[in-house]
């Protein structure tokens, strides 16, 4: 079971509310009660759910990802279980020391909605799948053609029937729309559904979500961005969330949503802070000392 460092939250002191434990080792079961979230600042921890009685299949989080966030907010029972696939240490966080992390790291709140709206979009897009599959196996099937009995003559000697007029020609079949098909539709066709930053000098390439933190990694709270150029950024021009790189139905947009000591640059020409850029294939995209060049395709 999960190991407590300490009951008693302390923010002068991170392992005050630092809890830990070994591979196997369950933080919390389905239906427990709780009121606090959890950051994993090392390790991976699975996440487990029983619906009607099966086990859907398990999620893995690893460093930076958070749990348990339903719980903090409603109260309610938790909803799955919790345990390390290796061993691990996460921050405990209930809802006073929350308010408190957020005034003092407000790129906390931020990271948590990112989340929270990644998981909803998850589950949205699951969902419009299952329906568009329900609704391939529901469609009517075409009416069946009476065939009509022969009339009989006075003489009992059955009256010839008419041929059958030919049938008019079918319509050329459609090509079968996958549901992921359909979902690129509604996002719109011309919308590049793969996308890159390649760091120029090294070769590196980080791929692209539909929302994209830039920035550093903070060992204090455990926070990672989505792409995480520290290694790459050896003279710390970075912040936490630097910039965010987003895909929208015509395109992906760089901004900076609030200004940066050392900048965001677009072939050389500064974004002001809160102004969304769109990017092209080839743009080249420096964060601070760090340039990279910004790559797309199609599906």
């Amino acid at each position: 079971m999960v190991k407590s460092l300490s009951q008693t939250p302390n923010l002068d002191d991170i392992a005050s509310f630092t809890v830990s434990g070994n591979a196997g080792d369950f933080v919390y079961n389905e239906g427990d009660a709780g009121k606090d979230m959890f950051i994993i600042q090392e390790g991976k921890i699975e996440l487990a759910k029983a619906q009607a009685g099966e086990t859907v299949k398990p999620v893995a989080l690893g460093a930076g990802d958070f749990f348990g966030e339903l719980s903090l907010f409603e109260e309610q029972p938790r909803d799955s279980t919790a345990r390390g696939l290796t061993p691990y240490r996460l921050l405990r966080i209930d809802r006073t020391t929350l308010g408190q992390l957020v005034q003092e790291n407000p790129e906390i709140a931020v990271r948590m909605l990112y989340r929270l709206a990644s998981r909803l979009r998850e589950h949205e897009d699951a969902l419009r799948r299952a329906s568009e599959i329900a609704a391939s196996f529901m469609k009517p099937l075409p009416p069946m053609r009476q065939v009509s009995t022969p009339a009989v003559g006075t003489s009992g000697v059955r009256a010839p029937t008419p041929p059958a007029p030919a049938p008019p020609p079918a319509p050329a079949a459609k090509p079968v729309e996958s549901p992921t098909d359909a979902t690129r539709a509604r996002r719109g066709s011309s919308t590049p559904q793969i996308a890159r930053l390649v760091h120029s000098a090294s070769g590196t390439e980080f791929r692209l979500t539909d929302i994209n933190v830039i920035g550093r990694f903070d060992r204090a709270t455990g926070y990672t961005p989505e792409v995480d150029l520290t290694p790459l950024d050896g003279k710390r021009t970075l912040s936490r969330r630097h910039a965010s790189i987003t895909r929208q139905a015509d395109g992906w947009y760089l901004s900076e949503p609030k200004p940066t000591g050392n900048g965001t640059f677009v072939n050389d020409a500064r974004v002001a802070a809160g102004v969304s850029v769109k990017l092209s294939d080839g743009d080249r995209v420096r964060f601070g000392v760090v340039e990279t060049v910004f790559t797309s395709s199609g599906a």
